[in-house]
């Protein structure tokens, strides 16, 4: 039989009595441990006292291991958890919106749904006293954006007086969507499908409803979904 000392990774101390431990038959008797069951039995089950140091086989090693990485594992995220780059450069943070009601709308400045800037910017007005903002995500994933993030600004700026918060030119669909995008389509199996589409995101960080680019901010489902989620405590 092949040495014991061979099937080791180390000893761990044990902390506690443990009223039963199964090891392979034969080794019980070869690490000098109290066999409980028949001589012959296998596997066999040995006591071990409190203090002692009780070998440990590389794949009960792992095992233990993976037990612990399980109950270690991160909650599933919130959309605080999420930035993107700012069309301001720098950072934006979605935890700076922690608490509110945010409506994320991906955004163009050549689309025949570019006018509900106006739409976006007046609820963003009304409806930010109650805990409510707005952010413009730009994409030129469908291929009516400008080039630059000082373009997309200054268009915004001058022609719809924009002033809720933006990011800067962002994927949001795909394999190279950002990972807020990302989340959202793997919580929701949703994706934008055209410019101005739009995710509302509750108080305390999870989606609180996905709507298409046809969908108007102060309008149908999603007023509804806004003033419902802006009813509620987080």
């Amino acid at each position: 039989m092949e040495q014991p000392t061979r099937l080791l990774t180390r000893l761990a101390p044990v902390q506690d009595t443990l009223p039963r431990a199964c090891v392979p038959g034969g080794l019980a008797t070869a690490w000098g441990l109290e066999a409980l069951s028949d001589a012959h039995a296998y596997p066999k089950c040995i006591s071990v006292k409190k203090g002692a140091s009780m070998p440990v086989t590389r794949r009960a090693a792992l095992a233990g291991a993976a037990v612990a990485g399980i109950a270690a594992a991160p909650a599933p995220k919130a959309a605080w958890d999420f930035e993107f780059p700012s069309i301001d450069e720098g950072t934006l943070r979605l935890a700076d919106f922690r608490g509110k009601v945010l409506l994320v709308v991906n955004t163009a400045s050549f689309c025949g749904f570019t006018p509900q800037f106006r739409q976006l910017e007046a609820a963003q007005r009304a409806l930010s006293p109650r805990g409510f903002s707005l952010i413009g995500v730009p994409s030129q994933d469908f291929g009516q954006e400008s080039g630059s993030n000082g373009e997309v600004k200054a268009f915004c700026e001058a022609t719809f007086g924009v002033d809720f918060p933006m990011a800067g030119i962002s994927h949001v669909r795909g394999d190279q969507a950002a990972p807020f995008y990302q989340w959202v389509r793997a919580q929701r199996r949703w994706e934008p499908g055209w410019n101005f589409a739009k995710v509302l995101i509750a108080r305390n960080g999870t989606i609180a409803g996905t709507f298409a680019s046809g969908d108007l901010p102060e309008a149908g489902s999603v007023q509804a979904a806004i003033d419902r989620e802006l009813a509620r405590n987080v």
